[in-house]
């Protein structure tokens, strides 16, 4: 597959909207979590009954969150869930350590249109449940990069909603660097880890980006460095550094993401790139190349004959 030029926003939303989920075997994630605080924002006051079963849990996460981060709790004495859900929905911060624990009725204050209720119920993620005899519920905001949409609007990709089945994708070039670790849903996927990769290469600064849920999933690194790009990697985590011009050359195609990725690559490069292997990519993208030309893309599908 031969491909050139840019249109390198609409076709990574275009692979992104396409991405599923896989589940999660045991591995690590030490590098991103490692020296963190997760904050519970309880909407109770401390010391009770309430509080106390919360806190039981902290053991728990501090055992099976990788990287052993701290715990602690935040009260909103007095508050209740309303106030409680509409703290977090004003000042959580966009680093997706912050989590809301409260009375399950923040859903029907918000259903039923309560005075005082300041949040949207459908920009938070249900999280789960700490005991199974009392209906309080964890959530967290979908801003806070849990989601893959939210994630490349961080990044500063704009996208907005055009209707229940589309969504237009654009930027103006000012990319930024933000980490990244993949996780189950409702998580960042690691489906879409190459392409955020790529995405990356030409976002300015520096980040990292764990992968924790298959083994030897960088293999898209080194085809992504002969175009140039600046990628170090180290176990389960890579450091990307951008903004790269790359430039057009010879790839090889490792796996179905891989491609993509590789794809997107050499969209962005200058020059012409050519990728060997791509039957990869017809697995879970079909006429991959038509959809692209269709957003402007220069890339045609060359056939080879052997023998």
């Amino acid at each position: 597959m031969k491909s050139k030029s840019l249109s390198f926003f609409e076709s990574m939303f275009l692979v992104a909207i396409a991405s599923s989920l896989l589940p999660r075997p045991a591995a690590s994630q030490t590098s991103f979590f490692q020296g963190k605080t997760i904050t519970i924002i309880q909407g109770r006051d401390p010391g009770g009954t309430g509080d106390l079963r919360v806190r039981a849990l902290f053991p728990f996460l501090q055992k099976y969150v990788p990287g052993n981060p701290t715990i602690v709790s935040e009260y909103m004495p007095g508050g209740g869930s309303r106030k409680a859900a509409n703290h977090i929905f004003r000042n959580s911060r966009a680093d997706g350590l912050t989590i809301g624990n409260f009375s399950s009725a923040m859903v029907s204050l918000a259903v039923l249109g309560e005075s005082g209720v300041l949040y949207d119920i459908d920009k938070f993620h249900y999280l789960g449940s700490p005991y199974s005899t009392y209906h309080a519920v964890f959530v967290s905001r979908k801003e806070a990069g849990f989601n893959t949409i939210e994630k490349l609007r961080a990044a500063g990709v704009e996208i907005k909603e055009v209707s229940e089945r589309w969504l237009r994708a654009s930027s103006n070039g000012d990319l930024r660097a933000v980490d990244l670790a993949t996780e189950v849903y409702p998580a960042f996927p690691t489906d879409m880890q190459a392409q955020y990769m790529t995405l990356m290469t030409q976002a300015e600064g520096q980040c990292e980006i764990a992968e924790t849920i298959f083994e030897n999933r960088f293999m898209h690194a080194s085809e992504l460095q002969r175009l140039g790009a600046r990628i170090r990697t180290q176990g389960n985590s890579a450091q990307v550094q951008g903004k790269t011009q790359l430039t057009g050359a010879r790839l090889i195609a490792s796996d179905l993401r891989a491609s993509a990725s590789l794809v997107l690559a050499g969209l962005a490069a200058s020059g012409e790139t050519w990728i060997d292997r791509v039957y990869h990519i017809d697995r879970g993208y079909e006429k991959i190349e038509e959809k692209l030309r269709a957003v402007g893309a220069e890339i045609e599908r060359i056939k080879t004959v052997t023998g």
